[in-house]
């Protein structure tokens, strides 16, 4: 995984990493962010989602009164809401991740967790990036990482990484989803190689 840590963090790969972005729909959380929510108003922003009708109690402040001056209608201004859409990406660290070794499948996952991790911090979207392991080992867990200049953090957890516990990834994952305190975007990296049963 250290080489791949490495090989994300290169200026040139930086640099290609920055120009994309997490499109998503609906995971996003309370807090103000830089995500654009459809449908969702606040009464201040920047990208003006519709009007409506002027209520008693309504801030004077959001008038519009350009539509009052043309259309003699108290209108007020409503903004499309932006909030911050928690990213989470899990990583499969079953003993068939690193089976057969000249794959370098778990080194390649590692590498874009991180890389995904790196494209939404960039757009100021709070990340973890959690490895998931037997039930009784439990997710080994990184900090919560929000700007660029903490990326270091995520760096040094994923050069630190191993697979190679048993299964129980889809348990692990269930455990992990239940103790979440909000909702968010999930990324699951895995081989999905299990019992048939599961």
């Amino acid at each position: 995984p250290a080489a791949a840590v490495d090989r994300i963090l290169a200026p040139s790969s930086l640099a290609h990493l920055g120009r994309l972005r997490l499109n998503v729909r609906r995971a996003f959380g309370a807090r103000p962010g830089n995500t654009p929510v459809r449908n969702l108003v606040q009464p201040s922003g920047l990208e003006l989602e519709r009007h409506k009708a002027y209520d008693q109690g309504d801030e004077l402040r959001f008038l519009d009164w350009n539509a009052y001056a043309r259309l003699d209608q108290l209108l007020v201004r409503q903004f499309r809401a932006e909030r911050e859409t928690p990213v989470h990406i899990l990583l499969d660290g079953s003993a068939s991740m690193d089976v057969p070794e000249r794959d370098g499948k778990f080194a390649f996952a590692v590498g874009l967790a991180l890389a995904l991790a790196y494209v939404g911090v960039r757009h100021h979207n709070p990340v973890r990036i959690a490895l998931i392991r037997a039930r009784a080992s439990g997710a080994l867990v990184s900090p919560t990482v929000r700007f660029p200049a903490r990326m270091p953090l995520l760096a040094e957890f994923c050069a630190g990484l191993r697979c190679g516990e048993g299964g129980g990834f889809d348990e692990g994952v269930a455990e992990y989803g239940q103790s979440l305190p909000h909702a968010g975007f999930a990324v699951l990296l895995s081989d999905f190689l299990a019992e048939p049963a599961d």
